[in-house]
């Protein structure tokens, strides 16, 4: 005599490989191809390569301790700094020719004051650092007489002077914090590509160049 087993039974008999059940929903679609993923992994290190450039630019300019007599705006070195700041951090998120920008998810973040930062120095890049927007530049004419500033004596004709939007010492401390948080990110996505594209392979007995391709 037949014995029909509840189908659950005959289901924990199949081999789960060879005969999948219905329910389970396999996405069957081809992994990306070995060129995207060295793609993704050549933007990731130069991108980690330029926050680093900020973020170690930033710990120079921070370096001090506020109430020393040390002015960050004064210092002559500051718009330098700003300005080598604001291009580094920007520069992987803006598109170029080459490799393209950053991923849209790099600019998601778990913190608004992380998202607010980030996007404020992507907005300074765009209108006061590579660009000329009035919106970012403030120009006066200054009459003869007139005394711009406390240690310059007043001019005798007629002068000009610009004005730019620059950062406090604590927005520079949000900015430390951000390039932070992305270098820690950067890290774990790079060293899973390298695990995905190198892993278990044999490799050369000296360094090679990353070329995006489907070779090595």
């Amino acid at each position: 005599e037949a014995v029909h087993l509840p189908i659950w039974e005959v289901t924990l008999n199949r081999d789960p490989v060879s005969c999948p059940s219905p329910h389970m929903n396999f996405d069957r679609r081809p992994g990306p191809k070995r060129s995207q993923l060295k793609r993704q992994l050549y933007q990731l290190i130069v991108a980690r390569s330029d926050v680093t450039s900020a973020w170690k630019m930033v710990e120079l300019l921070l370096k001090r301790e506020p109430g020393d007599g040390y002015d960050l705006i004064g210092n002559e070195l500051y718009p330098a700094f700003f300005y080598a700041i604001v291009v580094s951090y920007a520069r992987p998120f803006t598109d170029n020719e080459e490799i393209g920008a950053l991923p849209k998810r790099w600019s998601r973040f778990p913190r608004a004051d992380l998202r607010q930062t980030h996007d404020l120095l992507i907005e300074t890049r765009n209108t006061v650092v590579a660009h000329s927007d009035p919106i970012g530049h403030s120009i006066e004419i200054v009459p003869p007489g007139y005394q711009t500033f406390p240690t310059m004596a007043p001019s005798d004709s007629i002068s000009l002077h610009i004005a730019k939007d620059y950062f406090g010492r604590s927005y520079f401390e949000s900015i430390h914090r951000l390039c932070h948080y992305q270098l820690v990110e950067m890290n774990k996505a790079i060293d899973v590509l390298l695990e995905k594209l190198y892993e278990g392979m044999e490799l050369p007995q000296r360094p090679f160049k990353l070329r995006i391709d489907e070779g090595l």
